[in-house]
């Protein structure tokens, strides 16, 4: 992919203006860091920017989006750089305005079911925070160990238990909001319900920094699950377990989320891991059809090298399946 980048007279005047408005040592141009900004998980190449900014406020980011849009330099909002759609690279260089320091969980509402957090809030972190308080945040990216909340709510990232939660617009419920223009505005709620006018928080979620950034994010929580079950279902092809799939949804009990592994990849899996494979429980059956003609197939589960002894999800000692 070609682009035209920034002209590197107006990256100059831009840096001059942004190092007057902000903190110092808010604006760098370190070559490794301009590489490492420069590009994201979804191997679509590199796109060092001119600039990396720093930022810890609102108005911070107002000025930085004021002072590149009167000169006329790019801006792309970067958090984690975890995504795989390309989102945070710079194309046309100019200007990566980083949200990583803005890394405050503000409040966590037991009574509100609520919790108002900062844009480079780890989301793994805000799990953690919110359980601890009985709550729960239900999107699980699979990279949440590292990712932020701005940019799951920029991207509208999901993860396995979108099959029963839904995905990151589903809990965004009010956003602190800085327009291109440097324009600051507040959109939607801190209450669970709240239909009247316009829905700009959905308009926003998923806009992936075209739109501006969010600068405060305010997420409707759940009560958190008593208890969590994790189960393994073995079918004899892959139209078996598609059609699976697509009945679940649909059952008195849905499941909170899914993963397909086919045998090649578990082969590859086990080989990566240094694991050996084995065959199941016996008592581990599927019904009907699929466990007749699954029966005459060997099933396989993991065995843990060091112990040398059959485990099951999560370190469960039952094949089958796991609490927690």
């Amino acid at each position: 992919m070609s682009a035209k980048r920034a002209d590197p007279a107006l990256v100059a005047k831009a840096r001059e203006a942004l190092e007057q408005a902000l903190p110092k040592g808010a604006v760098r141009d370190e070559p490794d860091l301009l590489e490492a900004y420069g590009h994201d998980e979804s191997d679509t190449g590199d796109f060092p920017a001119d600039l990396v900014v720093f930022h810890a406020r609102t108005e911070q980011v107002q000025a930085v989006f004021r002072i590149c849009q009167s000169v006329g330099v790019p801006v792309t909002p970067v958090a984690a750089r975890s995504g795989k759609s390309g989102g945070s690279l710079p194309l046309y260089g100019g200007v990566s305005m980083s949200l990583e320091r803005m890394n405050r969980i503000k409040h966590i509402s037991t009574e509100d079911l609520i919790c108002i957090v900062e844009p480079g809030v780890v989301t793994g972190e805000l799990m953690k925070a919110v359980e601890a308080k009985g709550l729960f945040y239900p999107p699980d990216p699979n990279s949440l160990e590292f990712c932020s909340i701005g940019g799951n709510v920029a991207e509208n990232a999901g993860g396995p238990r979108a099959l029963k939660y839904g995905v990151t617009r589903d809990y965004v419920i009010g956003l602190e909001w800085v327009l291109p223009t440097g324009e600051a505005m507040r959109v939607g709620r801190r209450t669970i319900k709240g239909v009247a006018g316009y829905d700009l928080v959905g308009l926003f979620v998923g806009s992936e920094g075209t739109l501006g950034v969010a600068t405060e994010i305010t997420l409707q929580l759940l009560p958190l699950p008593k208890r969590v079950m994790t189960a393994l279902v073995v079918f004899p092809s892959v139209l078996d377990a598609s059609s699976c799939s697509t009945t679940c949804p649909s059952a008195p009990s849905t499941g909170v989320g899914s993963t397909f592994l086919r045998a090649r990849v578990r082969r590859s899996s086990s080989r990566w891991m240094g694991t050996q494979t084995t065959a199941c429980s016996p008592s581990f059956r599927p019904s009907g059809r699929s466990a007749r003609r699954t029966d005459r197939r060997r099933r396989w589960w993991p065995r843990a090298r060091s112990s040398g002894r059959s485990c099951g999800p999560r370190g469960a000692r039952s094949r089958r399946r796991c609490g927690r």
